[in-house]
């Protein structure tokens, strides 16, 4: 499944693929945040390129905050606003 949030990732990956800084099968992390829509979510996510010749092929795993599924998404958002009307 592809969400929304996690394609934000494709377009710094296709600048770093131009520019030749990722190193094929070592493993980096990224911290997402998409803001918009009425939500704000987070992902952490661990990712790897390889470069089979013809195309690169993209493994990209994620995760959340300490297995907690309400990471990010309406719970954030609810504690962004309630730290903003203290």
């Amino acid at each position: 499944m592809l969400d929304e949030g996690v394609t934000v990732l494709y377009n710094p990956l296709s600048d770093l693929l131009e520019s030749g800084k990722l190193t094929e099968n070592q493993g980096y992390e990224a911290l997402i945040v998409d803001c918009g829509g009425g939500t704000t979510d987070l992902y952490a996510c661990t990712f790897q390129v390889q470069d089979t010749g013809i195309a690169y092929h993209i493994e990209i795993d994620t995760a959340y905050e300490n297995g907690d599924t309400d990471f990010g998404g309406n719970n954030l958002t609810y504690r962004v606003m309630q730290f903003i009307n203290l």
